[in-house]
């Protein structure tokens, strides 16, 4: 390929690079990313010589002016808060401007400042994994870019025939140069990638060992939310179908104890108010903080008011509770999500310590959490937002004791139901009386609350299908239709049909929407849970214990589908994707002394196991990456001892003993008066010996020629020739000089 087309295909790559880190953070709006994409291609077939016809002052003018009201613009929306929004969209038309308007080296130079500002902005607007593949792409194509600008500027503006000492030097036409093929080829490309690599290498080593301040320490701008269905104050039935065949993943939780055999529920949102296939919440109370026990927020103290903490109580049910190490994704809900039942919560290091916004917990219902974030006043704390619009890492405590089998058998509660309870009885007015009669038919049998919840659950588990290809009859309520005509529907009508079943007997129930289950990821060891894995379920009160999960949607029959490689890829994706988050998104101080402590372990500091060396720990431990390290230590060792043993890091043999073959000959010359000028050939040096009658100059001569061809062409030649040939130049037959003052 031709130099001028490698250079023009490399800068393009850089541009399309950096311009992909900033499409890809999604903040660029559809109208912006598509004119931008579309003109960067066509300019790139917009050769200046194609349309020289519009190359005048009337065309500058247009895009000076198009420039100009643009930055206009973009100050005026700065002003008013969006500052990287418009500064994105001003650098998109800065480049579209530079890449059509290309003719000398100072254009192509600012294209790739610009380009380079592109890169800076995506780092500020995303934190997927996307910007880190762009910015390796980036790195790679830059150094091809900017080596070749540089050769492209020395030609353009250097390049000078070199003619006699009394004649003047003239400009060569560059454009047989820039036309050549011979100048740069795959050898060039993949030496100059190795050595970009290199380079991305060392500055991710100099990322992961220089002191931390955290990732929103300079840019406190998050993440968009992902849209969810279903954890909002309002929902109506029929919405969890919508999300069902989302592979998006919405959290990874990490457990210490493993996964459960019958996988695991993470509880968000609960309703009380039915009315016409719509829930709402109706008890949501005035957010008030939760009640500390160290680090820990607690829930539980939320749900009793009236309840006193016992420190110990609490240490005890923390203890034997299940710790759920949830990597959150930022959602449209300020909601936390934990397995039930949920006593209390733990935040992660603040995602911004260099400024003064906070998360702090609040209760918003019975074992309802969300992370409000809180701006720091001088004396108090004021709520600006409680949107959580930013990942989130934090740690969940879930008491999981089943109720004790007495519950089963008792009749009636042990006294009245707590007036707070009445939301969770209430029942809309028009609702069919034939509900209710279906009701008391499945539980009259049963007398405890918790055997009539448990024939309820059974029977609709038995006597109902569940599809997702819901159909509706109008004429008839949507719970109605449900229980009567269709007999099938998805999670969210098997719960409400439940939960107002069970009020019409009365006994208290709330739906409640989350998630079930989830992907396990044997690569990272956690769960994945995506938003089709959406669920909805029952909560009964059950007097003497609380609130108990009844599931009563049919269990799916076992899957016979055998997973794929393209299955294995994609967790492997999903575990780098976590990795990025933990290792780099949040990397801080805190983890980076946890990275290091780590290390010394490994290697065996402070270990009480003496003499036990590097390669036992690798074979004891089975660490991938402990032996990668030894075997690439080991490689490089060898590669070294091979370099020297050949003659040195830079020279074949046949090649050194050519390079001192003539440097024995140089040094004798020289002795003789032949010096050779900076400027001066080796062989310019022979013809000037040669015309200046020394007598070693024949064998001079010859030595430069065989020099040449074993030195630059890697080309056999005998070393007993070069031996004789220098001995011939240092002991010359007959004593001469330089015929003329050197």
């Amino acid at each position: 390929m031709r130099f001028s087309a490698v250079h023009k295909v490399a800068s393009y790559l850089m541009i399309s690079a950096a311009f992909a880190a900033l499409a890809l953070s999604h903040e660029l709006s559809p109208v912006i990313l598509a004119v931008t994409t579309i003109a960067l291609a066509l300019s790139f077939f917009a050769e200046p010589a194609r349309y020289a016809v519009m190359r005048h002052r009337v065309w500058n003018l247009l895009w000076n002016l198009a420039t100009l009201l643009a930055f206009a613009v973009s100050v005026l929306e700065a002003v008013s808060g969006e500052l990287l929004t418009a500064g994105v969209r001003f650098l998109c038309l800065l480049m579209v401007n530079k890449v059509w308007n290309r003719r000398a080296s100072r254009d192509y130079l600012q294209a790739y400042a610009v380009s380079f500002l592109m890169l800076v902005a995506g780092a500020a607007l995303s934190t997927d994994l996307s910007y880190a593949l762009c910015f390796l792409a980036y790195v790679v194509f830059a150094t091809w870019t900017l080596t070749l600008f540089h050769l492209r500027r020395e030609m353009e503006e250097n390049y000078l025939v070199k003619h006699s000492d009394t004649a003047q030097s003239e400009r060569v036409e560059v454009d047989r140069i820039l036309n050549s093929r011979r100048i740069v080829g795959a050898r060039f490309l993949l030496g100059t990638s190795l050595v970009s690599i290199g380079v991305f290498l060392g500055s991710t080593l100099a990322f992961f060992l220089i002191p931390r301040v955290g990732f929103g320490f300079f840019v406190s701008r998050a993440r968009k939310g992902v849209n969810t269905v279903g954890f909002s104050d309002r929902v109506e039935l029929g919405q969890y179908g919508l999300v069902k065949d989302n592979p998006q993943v919405v959290m990874r939780v990490e457990l210490a104890d493993g996964l459960p055999p019958g996988g695991m529920r993470f509880r968000g949102v609960t309703f009380d108010q039915y009315k016409s296939g719509r829930w709402n919440r109706t008890t949501a109370t005035p957010p008030v903080p939760l009640r500390r026990h160290g680090e820990l927020s607690l829930v539980g103290a939320w749900v009793d008011p009236g309840q006193r903490i016992d420190g110990k109580l609490v240490r005890k049910r923390i203890e034997a509770a299940r710790v759920q190490q949830i990597y959150l994704e930022p959602l449209d809900t300020p909601i936390l999500f934990a397995a039930p039942e949920p006593i209390a919560f733990a935040l992660g290091r603040p995602a911004n310590p260099g400024s003064t916004t906070v998360l702090e917990l609040e209760a918003r219902g019975p074992a309802e959490v969300i992370a409000v974030e809180k701006h720091v006043e001088p004396t108090t704390f004021r709520t600006y937002s409680v949107e959580r619009k930013s990942a989130l890492r934090y740690t969940a405590y879930s008491d999981e004791s089943l109720p004790s089998p007495s519950l089963l058998t008792r009749k009636t509660p042990v006294g009245p139901p707590p007036a707070s309870l009445a939301p969770y009885l209430a029942l809309p007015s028009e609702l069919p009386a034939r509900i209710g009669v279906l009701a008391h038919k499945i539980t009259d049998g049963h007398e405890s609350p918790m055997s009539k919840a448990i024939a309820l659950e059974r029977h609709l588990q038995t006597q109902y299908r569940y599809t997702l290809d819901l159909k509706h009859d109008v004429r008839y309520e949507p719970l109605e239709d449900f229980l009567f005509v269709q007999k099938a529907g998805h999670c969210e009508y098997f719960a409400s049909a439940m939960a107002v079943m069970l009020r019409t007997v009365g006994i208290p129930t709330r739906t409640v929407n989350g998630f079930l289950g989830g992907e396990w990821n044997a690569y990272g060891h956690y769960l994945a849970v995506r938003q089709g894995d959406a669920h909805s379920w029952v909560e009964v009160w059950i007097d003497g214990h609380g609130w108990v999960t009844f599931d009563p949607t049919p269990v799916a029959p076992p899957g016979t589908a055998k997973r794929s490689w393209l299955d294995s890829v994609r967790q492997v994706m999903d575990t780098v994707e976590l990795a990025w988050l933990k290792w780099v998104i949040e990397y801080d101080l805190g983890k980076q002394a946890d990275a290091v402590s780590s290390v010394r372990r490994w290697f065996g500091a402070g270990t009480n196991t003496p003499g036990e060396g590097i390669w036992t720990r690798v074979k004891r431990h089975r660490n991938p990456i402990g032996a990668g390290l030894v075997l690439l230590a080991a490689v490089a060792a060898a590669w070294r001892w091979r370099r020297r043993a050949r003659g040195g890091p830079s020279l074949r043999p046949l090649q050194a003993r050519a390079q001192s073959a003539f440097e024995r000959a140089e040094r004798a010359l020289l002795r003789r008066g032949w010096s050779r000028h900076p400027s001066e050939t080796a062989s310019e040096l022979a013809r000037r010996a040669t015309e200046g009658k020394d007598s070693g100059s024949a064998a001079f001569t010859e030595l430069v020629a065989l020099y040449y061809a074993a030195r630059f062409g890697a080309m056999p030649v005998d070393p007993a020739e070069l031996d004789r040939l220098a001995r011939q130049v240092v002991q010359p037959p007959a004593k001469s000089g330089p015929s003329a003052p050197m």
